[in-house]
């Protein structure tokens, strides 16, 4: 006689209803009912480890591996069933923080098991398969016994070395159910209009070999035995018994529990009972089973190959100050621990975390951030600057209070053509949707005397009102715009809604030569309220770099002392330039001056040395 496929002498189903406060349902009941080597599997494993105690440091911090399947239906990323990275990452931070009772945990058991994403914390262990081939899964979802479409859907990826590290697969929709989990076999199916902290640490306990606090009470018609709680129930003993029908919405926690005669308490608080918007503790017993069960059956998951290569380094933007103090420097993009140092290599951390700021600093100095993940091996160092610019060459600041609304899409000018949308910024100093720095970048380059196009696109990341513009360029370089002729574009009016306004700026003839600065300011403002400093409501402001050259005047070819360059006739004359006999060149046209050539009388050309034609 054929033996039971794996997955289905393992499959232990968790069933969740979808409307808002509603109890979660249970289909593991029914599983052990109708699969005897399920039960007896499980209650031989649990049995091995009564009486064992700790069989692992109790105070050894473990990190298991995890992969993030998604089984999409072709959306794009973020949209629909394809959750976005940003999503994934944020509730697997919020699921190590119930698991470790840090932030909101803080006052429960801290298991000391910790997920991070396999390879390191590799983003490519967060897997997207298009599943709408396969057949019925796009409009139905997934039966939770469907043994064929899980079989299907696996097909479409290699992820399957569960031994070494769990899989968290998440499908647009499960039909009876919101999850489901293999004891100690390495998998959780969830759905993921439901995917969130409470359904993970729920399924994952599943997965640690934690079975459901009210085990054994025959669907809620009988309190579960008790007699012998190490054997009876979910043989733990310090979760007391109840029925899956009392939950924290409808039983007050003083009420009396007639399966002990005490006080419900905070019983409905523990990720395995069906109180899903009370979830916040494992008890003392279960996380020792959890650990034990892990070391006994699973210690790859301890000491997986997946968590031993060199963790990815993270990102990591400068920031800037003006004059002598601190600055404060982030990092992002590290699933595990931050260290900043004062070197590429060696020497000892100068603090960990996300974030540092510096001690006082006089001048721009270098710092290094890294990143790793649990046993993976340190990433490369990443520097970032602390940049000090001296207080005599400090612009004033210019930022918007209140992210959301205005936002400056593109501006387009000369050589710069910059586009940003809601979601990103500029350089160091820029703070997302009110301020942003792009002054770091190649500045821009134009000439006195010339006028150029430009124009600013505008958007909104929120709602779309009333808005205006103006432009600012520092012509002398004295760190503002306050000066005659710097304010060089007002919007006519105002404008709501997304919308282009473009014009025309001329570089005066008399503008200083040198690389100096242009400030774009978008505000819900009439545009003669926009000043080119301070805080205002919403809206943008954008700082550029801008390279002004001088254009010589038009000069007599014997003065020219330039040297080589492009020059235009400015009279159609006669000229030896560059030849020994005289060639004559009409009004307008170009010639290219070679020197220790000698220049006639009247000879009159305009410099254009370096474009300026």
């Amino acid at each position: 006689m054929k033996s039971c496929p794996l997955v289905v002498i393992s499959l232990l189903l968790c069933l969740f209803t979808l409307p808002t406060f509603s109890q979660i349902q249970c289909g593991t009941d029914d599983i052990y009912k109708n699969n005897p080597a399920l039960q007896q599997k499980v209650q031989e494993q649990i049995k091995r480890l009564q009486n064992a105690g700790n069989l692992v440091d109790p105070n050894t911090v473990f990190t298991i591996p995890v992969v993030f399947i998604i089984y999409h239906k072709g959306e794009a990323e973020g949209a629909g069933s394809n959750l976005s990275d940003a999503t994934i990452l944020q509730q697997l931070n919020a699921l190590n923080d119930a698991f470790r009772a840090r932030n909101g945990y803080a006052a429960h058991n801290d298991m000391k098991i910790e997920f991070a994403l396999a390879n390191c914390g590799d983003m490519n262990s967060i897997v997207r398969v298009d599943a709408s081939e396969v057949p019925n899964y796009s409009d139905n979802g997934l039966n939770y016994n469907d043994l064929i479409m899980i079989f299907q859907l696996r097909t479409l990826h290699n992820w399957s070395d569960r031994d070494n590290y769990i899989t968290i697969e998440l499908v647009h929709k499960i039909n009876g159910a919101g999850g489901f989990a293999g004891y100690l076999e390495g998998y959780t199916f969830i759905d993921a209009r439901l995917f969130g902290i409470g359904i993970m640490a729920h399924e994952l306990g599943h997965v640690l070999n934690l079975k459901h606090t009210f085990e054994g009470d025959n669907f809620g018609f009988q309190c579960p035995p008790n007699n012998d709680p190490e054997n009876d129930g979910d043989m733990i003993s310090d979760t007391p018994p109840h029925k899956r029908g009392q939950n924290c919405y409808n039983t007050p926690p003083m009420s009396i529990n007639p399966c002990d005669s005490l006080t419900y308490g905070d019983i409905f608080e523990n990720f395995l009972s069906y109180s899903e918007y009370c979830w916040r503790k494992f008890t003392p017993k279960q996380i020792e089973r959890a650990r034990n069960s892990v070391a006994q059956f699973k210690p790859n998951w301890f000491n997986s190959p997946y968590l031993s290569a060199q963790t990815a380094a993270p990102a990591a933007v400068s920031n800037l100050r003006c004059g002598t103090g601190t600055v404060a420097l982030t990092a992002s993009g590290c699933l595990g621990t931050y260290s900043w140092y004062s070197q590429s290599t060696g020497g000892e951390a100068l603090a960990t975390g996300e974030s540092f700021t510096t001690p006082p600093i006089e001048t721009t100095t270098t710092y290094y951030v890294d990143c790793q993940v649990a046993t993976c091996q340190p990433s490369v160092r990443v520097a970032v600057q602390a940049i000090v610019t001296p207080v005599n060459e400090c612009y004033c600041e210019s930022y918007a209070m209140y992210l959301g609304d205005e936002e400056i899409y593109n501006f387009s000018f000369t050589t710069i053509n910059t586009s940003s949308n809601c979601n990103t910024t500029g350089g160091p100093g820029s703070v997302r949707s009110a301020y942003s720095n792009y002054t770091f970048d190649t500045p821009a380059i134009a000439y006195t005397g010339k006028s150029y196009p430009f124009s600013v696109q505008i958007g909104s990341c929120g709602g779309s009102y009333s808005n205006a513009t103006k432009i600012y360029i520092d012509f002398n370089h004295d760190k503002d715009f306050n000066d005659a002729g710097e304010e060089v574009y007002v919007s006519p009016g105002t404008t709501q809604g997304a919308h282009v306004e473009s014009d025309t700026i001329t570089i005066p003839a008399d503008a200083l030569a040198g690389i100096t600065r242009i400030r774009i300011v978008t505000a819900e403002a009439s545009p003669s309220s926009i000043t080119p400093c301070g805080a205002y409501g919403f809206g943008e402001t954008e700082d550029y770099a801008l390279n002004i050259i001088a254009c010589p005047d038009n000069l007599s070819y014997e003065t020219i002392n330039q040297g080589m360059g492009t020059y235009e006739a400015a009279i159609s004359i006669s000229s030896k330039a560059n030849v020994s006999t005289p060639v004559t060149y009409l009004a307008g046209q170009y010639i290219v001056l070679l020197p220790g050539f000698s220049a006639g009388p009247n000879e009159v050309f305009t410099s254009t040395i370096g474009g300026c034609y």
